[in-house]
């Protein structure tokens, strides 16, 4: 089971953590109380080509399953089914 493979003695990032990246617009971490923060990497971040129509409902048709099963495990829906 996952409980068994994490390391739950890791702390959560607190929302309080949060900023946002002025450049590309993402949110970056507050690692330390002193205000150092972490954002992605040069090559995250960069704008994504066009996907057809056709290939995207492929893609949602082959997660499908394994998207509900991840569904059933957060006791949650995400949008991108």
């Amino acid at each position: 089971m996952i409980n068994e493979c994490v390391n739950w003695s890791v702390a959560a990032v607190q929302p309080r953590q949060f900023v946002k990246d002025v450049n590309k617009g993402f949110p970056c971490v507050r690692q330390t109380p002193n205000g150092e923060v972490h954002c992605l990497g040069k090559s995250k971040g960069r704008p994504h080509l066009p996907v057809r129509k056709e290939a995207v409902k492929v893609l949602r048709r082959f997660y499908r399953a394994e998207n509900e099963k991840f569904y059933q495990l957060i006791n949650r829906r995400l949008s991108w089914s």
